[in-house]
């Protein structure tokens, strides 16, 4: 086992507990494995793969996350696989039986994909000898990222039911461990559990109004590998020009830039010619950084199991690192109003589950494992939404397991036709060629295209007319230069429907599945405002407990009171002002830009001294020290 890891890894020694979980994988029993983020979880059923007879087959919930271990495990000769959608080069099926007949090692698929009956069907044939449920929090809607397609790969114990399970997660809390083990349908399951603990970060709040001067300030005194955290992909790119106009080397990375320029931005990051990268939350997964030495949130993660993932990502090398959280208490109000404000009414449920199918031509009873493109500024405006609440309620959809929604996915295409009906008839009896036969399966799939310009998947026309890409292309363009079509941009968003069309019923469901989801989120929101709102308690051992782990002492170097062996913060800070004065005259902006506080912090402690007569204040603005 050991001359794998050196020969395929490069590694001289496992980490803690991949050996024994590795060996309870290859004893065929079903195993479940909670290892912090950094603890290599891959690994755990990448090196038993290469042991075992057949494939390993790997349930991951993120397409970039898939196709960035393939490369990984390819660059090593490890022969490895994803599912991608159709293609005019290959179908699914036709991956499906590369797979059977291909000696891969490694086989990754999402739990949409394995929803899809027939799929699952074809699958069966293939000869598994271990199934591998990556981030399986996700099955539990009591865990920070549940997706309802996780809680339907129980039914792979009926198609493979010899198969042993291995089920890994970096954020599990009892109540999690608890779902995963019940849905999964666990046989008497060996569960390894690594400690949470990471000794080395060093978690701190800062309370701050001015977080861009914060984060100024943080980074240049940190100035090594960092990732900033930020919830929108406009804030990442706001950020990261804001940074570079401050000297510093940054960049942005969210799921909106095309893969070729993520593999840049990662080399670039990797390569040390930029060393702040501002993220949305998902940067990170499966990236192999072991220097990070700062992560900043600016904004309030959604859950402390978000916080935990993230933070997790600075000190992989085991060396000393920080995870900064700037925080003010006038936010925690503010962000429970906006997470009410977005839980729909019925009656919006109502209406967008109708649309969903209308804009479709979806009609009742139907719809159930179609994948459809979605040009989401278009529908937004069709239904009077805008962008922003209506990517917000399909995202609602999905967490209550009416649609799967999949970003990023290649050749489609808005479809707008430039001739009449009646011209399109005449062309088709005038013409036998390729640009005909294209056309007419166009008018015959798509009715409406007349009426509207519609989102095409035009890999599935290729691929039912059996046509390489190069032919169906030239037939594309054909149409386009005789001025019949018009093909408009990528729409980057696609739909899975996962439920047949039901109005009345599925749309009253759908709307007691969100209210479910929803108050599980506020629940999680406000332990996250408690963690980041009370300083008495140490903050490890307040992430331990929240996990179900014990610590003996207190870290002795976070926010928290019981960490810092000076008197309680308030107390400290009037130290260092005094002691600051003392040398010289300050502003309250230069105190605050000394000291990381606010001046609604450092004004009681200022009004205190000038009563006291200890200092006084100049015309400018200065306290100057005034007592020998």
């Amino acid at each position: 086992m050991i001359d794998l890891l050196k020969k395929y890894w490069g590694y001289k020694a496992f980490k803690p507990l991949q050996h024994a979980i590795i060996e309870s994988v290859l004893e065929g029993n079903d195993t479940l494995a909670l290892l912090p983020t950094g603890g290599g979880k891959s690994l755990c059923y990448q090196l038993p793969a290469l042991m075992m007879e057949g494939s390993v087959l790997v349930v991951s919930p993120l397409i970039a996350l898939m196709e960035d271990q393939v490369q990984q495990l390819s660059r090593r000769g490890i022969k490895a696989m994803y599912f991608k959608s159709d293609t005019p080069n290959q179908t699914v099926h036709q991956q499906i039986d590369n797979c059977i007949h291909g000696n891969y090692k490694v086989v990754y698929t999402s739990p949409e994909r394995l929803a899809q009956p027939a799929f699952k069907h074809h699958l069966s044939q293939a000869h598994f000898s271990l199934l591998a449920i990556d981030e399986s929090h996700c099955i539990s809607s009591w865990g920070h990222d549940f997706r309802p397609t996780y809680r339907k790969l129980n039914e792979l114990r009926d198609v493979f039911p010899s198969v042993p399970l291995l089920a890994l997660t970096a954020t599990a809390t009892p109540e999690v461990v608890k779902d995963i083990i019940e849905n999964l349908e666990m046989k008497t399951p060996r569960c390894f559990q690594g400690s949470f603990d990471r000794p080395n970060i060093d978690y701190q709040r800062w309370i701050t109004e001015d977080k861009k001067t914060t984060t100024i300030q943080i980074l240049k005194q940190y100035n090594q590998s960092s990732i900033v955290y930020c919830p929108t992909r406009k804030t990442t790119e706001n950020w990261a020009l804001f940074l570079q106009q401050q000297g510093l080397k940054a960049d942005f990375f969210h799921g909106g830039i095309t893969q070729q320029e993520k593999k840049e931005k990662l080399k670039e990051w990797q390569a040390e010619k930029v060393v702040h990268m501002v993220a949305t939350t998902a940067f990170g997964m499966g990236i192999d950084k072991t220097n990070v030495r700062t992560i900043v949130h600016v904004d309030l993660p959604e859950s402390i199991e978000a916080y935990y993932q993230e933070t997790g990502r600075a000190g992989r090398d085991g060396q000393a690192a920080q995870a900064i959280l700037l925080f003010h208490p006038l936010e925690a109000n503010d962000r429970l109003a906006k997470h009410q404000k977005q839980i729909p009414t019925i009656a919006e449920v109502e209406k967008m589950y109708k649309a969903m199918y209308n804009y479709f031509h979806i009609a009742r009873g139907e719809g159930l494992g179609e994948t459809v493109p979605l040009e989401l500024n278009r529908f937004a405006s069709r239904y009077s939404l805008s962008k922003t609440r209506a990517h917000h309620l399909l995202t609602l959809f999905e967490k209550a397991g009416v649609i799967a929604l999949q970003y990023g996915i290649d050749q489609q295409r808005g479809i707008q036709m430039k001739c009449t009906v009646d011209q399109a008839k005449a062309y088709l009896q005038q013409h036998t060629s390729d640009s005909a036969i294209l056309l007419e399966a166009l008018m015959r799939h798509y009715p409406h295209l007349f009426l509207e310009t519609m989102s095409i998947q035009l890999t599935k026309i290729a691929t039912r007319l059996q046509w390489s890409s190069p032919r169906f292309h030239s037939g594309l363009s054909e149409l386009e230069k005789s001025n019949l079509i018009q093909v408009l941009n990528t729409a980057p968003l696609s739909i899975t429907f996962l439920q047949a069309r039901n109005d009345q019923q599925n749309s009253v469901a759908c709307y007691q599945n969100i209210i479910q989801v929803e108050n599980r989120k506020e629940k999680q929101l406000k332990a996250m405002l408690s963690f980041a709102s009370t300083s008495k308690c140490c903050k490890r051992n307040q992430l331990l407990a929240y996990f179900g782990e014990t610590a003996d002492k207190s870290c002795g170097q976070c926010f928290a009171d019981a960490c810092r062996p000076e008197a309680a913060q308030e107390n400290n800070l009037n130290e260092k002002v005094v002691s600051l004065l003392q040398r010289a005259p300050h502003s309250i902006q230069e105190l605050k830009q000394k000291l990381y506080f606010e001046p609604e912090a450092l004004r009681p402690i200022l009004n205190k001294l000038l009563q006291d007569q200890m200092i006084f204040e100049t015309d400018n603005h200065q306290y100057v020290w005034n007592h020998e």
